[in-house]
């Protein structure tokens, strides 16, 4: 058992990163602080608003960015938009709290690179596990992604590719490579 506390006493000495909060309700930003203050080596900046979160996300450059869908001045899905060069370019990783798991704004948001959806009310045990994967460099949860992501760990955007099939003239998805018996056809009227 001590040896067992020794590796976590190690493991959360040795996490380090900046983390960027975009979240409008104090309860979160006080778990997350809360959480947090067991590990030194990651600093947090908190944001009540989408704006201000982008700006803080575009200067501060956190290693994480756990992001509420539900903002005062904008969407989750447009602070996604928005980040989605530094998610592109350098990796960003970004969570995204939210009450509706298969809503099409989580949806949305994962086809631009979010790295995980948690669901809300935020829970300490899944904040200390998806802040460790984050910061860590691990593949994300797949009880936190959607089914197409669950299998590679990439982003929903990578997975998927539009084709139009020749006998319905109906869109489709089709992850690459996938046989086309297992398209998935989609009425876009």
């Amino acid at each position: 058992m001590a040896a067992v506390m020794n590796a976590d006493a190690v493991d959360a000495a040795s996490l380090q990163g900046k983390l960027l909060l975009i979240d409008a309700e104090q309860v979160s930003a006080r778990i997350v602080a809360g959480l947090l203050a067991q590990h030194r080596g990651v600093s947090l900046v908190h944001a009540t608003g989408g704006l201000a979160g982008v700006a803080l996300a575009l200067s501060e450059r956190p290693d994480f960015v756990i992001l509420d869908m539900r903002l005062p001045d904008i969407g989750g899905v447009e602070v996604v938009r928005r980040l989605n060069g530094e998610i592109a370019q350098r990796g960003l990783r970004v969570a995204i709290l939210t009450s509706e798991q298969a809503s099409i704004e989580t949806v949305k948001a994962m086809s631009l690179g979010v790295f995980e959806y948690w669901p809300r009310p935020l829970e300490p045990r899944l904040l200390e596990a998806g802040v460790r994967r984050a910061l860590t460099g691990r593949r994300p949860d797949p009880a936190h992604c959607l089914p197409l992501q669950r299998r590679t760990g990439r982003a929903l955007s990578d997975e998927l590719a539009l084709s139009i099939q020749p006998r319905s003239g109906l869109p489709a998805l089709r992850s690459p490579g996938s046989r086309s018996d297992r398209v998935i056809r989609c009425r876009t009227d």
